[in-house]
């Protein structure tokens, strides 16, 4: 057997007998998450929020989860979450799947900024699990 790129299935070319093919599942990103930006003011009396999203495309009926490291994280001083939603699912084949993260600062936080205005970065990963 081989494949026939014009006609985009299998032919034969003289083997005999049985023929499996398998294909294995997976998930893959069909986009990127973008950065999460948080603009904190010290002691802010309101939790700030960030969010990105991404779409994930598993193959049909796999069950999937999803999780971030490091998580909760700290920055300048402030401690900050990352949840994705949703945390899992199940493929849906080539259409795939929205998934948003949202980072979240609390709100009473000092930081350790000493200067008027500070900036950092905090790299991520995003696990999925399938």
């Amino acid at each position: 057997m081989r494949p026939s790129k014009e006609l985009g299935a299998l032919t034969e070319v003289g083997v005999t007998g049985a023929l499996t093919v398998g294909v294995s599942n997976q998930c893959v990103f069909n986009t990127y998450p973008g950065n999460l930006s948080f603009n904190y003011t010290a002691f802010s009396a309101t939790t700030q929020t960030s969010t990105t999203s991404f779409m994930l495309r598993c193959s049909s009926g796999l069950p999937w989860t999803i999780s971030v490291s490091p998580n909760p994280a700290v920055l300048q001083g402030l401690r900050y979450t990352i949840t994705p939603s949703p945390a899992s699912g199940s493929g849906n084949g080539n259409t795939g799947q929205a998934v948003t993260l949202t980072g979240s600062m609390q709100a009473g936080q000092a930081g350790t900024c000493t200067g008027l205005t500070c900036a950092g970065t905090q790299a991520h990963t995003v696990f999925i699990t399938y």
